[in-house]
């Protein structure tokens, strides 16, 4: 049986990409050895290894057999493709709320409040973040709170959503009422807007020109930049993105879900 010996120096978590210094032999199959008894977790970065002629030819099986499985999972995936072409296909059915009943004790609207969190957050992970960006444009801030802090907590939203969300809640009132609903999603946007944590995809806002409103100076008891973090104060070139012309802000093709469940629960006179 022969042997090359191979240390394996440093690899990198996020792309899981391998570095082979020090080999012998045929490099490219120590580094498929080495990269692959690593990520199955038999050996450790550092390690010195031996490695044979059939370690190599039994990796190439496990690589050979992942491949399979690939393709496998690639034509069970074409096979049931055959569910709705589009948003607006899927949301004509689903959720269907067959199972919701008129309740007089909920006229509140907290179980309606619930379900259509529910209904736009599936919806906005669906979409692209442009997408997003033109229906919260139009956004309706009698819908539940809790959709614009699901939105401003994720890394895919883009910086000039997060940016107009935040100035469109009106900071200056929000804190001096201590809205307590509200307050969650300013905080989040303050203390990430600043760390890289959103997308930029070019987007356009300015705060000083929301819509000929000047959102900033509204909401400036003394100098902006001692109140609020420099990047809520850019104004942000790029592709303008009108919102959307829909009822209540009610995207046209979650609509019909939004009339269901509003229906299921014998809301209509509030709602529709």
């Amino acid at each position: 049986m022969s042997f090359r010996k191979a240390k394996i120096q440093n690899f990198s978590n996020s792309n899981l990409k391998q570095e082979l210094y020090e080999g012998q032999g045929t490099k490219k199959g120590l580094h498929l050895v080495c990269g692959e008894l690593m990520l199955l977790g038999l050996v450790e970065p550092g390690e010195d290894l031996m490695v044979s002629l059939e370690m190599i030819i039994f990796v190439g099986i496990i690589r050979c057999y992942d491949f399979i499985g690939m393709i496998k999972k690639l034509i069970e995936r074409l096979k049931s493709n055959q569910g709705p072409k589009s948003l607006k296909d899927l949301y004509a059915h689903y959720p269907d709320y067959r199972d919701l009943s008129p309740d007089d004790n909920d006229r509140s609207g907290e179980k309606f409040d619930s379900l259509l969190t529910e209904l736009f957050i599936d919806y906005f992970k669906r979409v692209p973040a442009v997408r997003r960006h033109e229906v919260l444009a139009s956004w309706n801030f009698d819908h539940p709170k809790a959709v614009l802090e699901w939105v401003v907590s994720q890394p895919d939203t883009d910086i000039a959503t997060a940016q107009m969300i935040y100035w469109r809640m009106e900071p200056e009132s929000v804190r001096d009422c201590e809205v307590e609903e509200d307050l969650p999603i300013l905080e989040i946007v303050e203390q990430r807007i600043g760390q890289g944590f959103y997308q930029d995809n070019g987007l356009a806002y300015d705060p000083r020109n929301d819509e000929r409103y000047n959102a900033v100076e509204n909401n400036t008891e003394h100098t902006p930049e001692e109140s609020y973090p420099a990047e809520l104060l850019k104004t942000r070139e790029g592709r303008h993105i009108e919102g959307i012309n829909t009822d209540d802000g009610i995207p046209e093709e979650l609509y019909p879900a939004f009339v269901r469940l509003v229906r299921a629960l014998g809301l209509d006179d509030i709602y529709l």
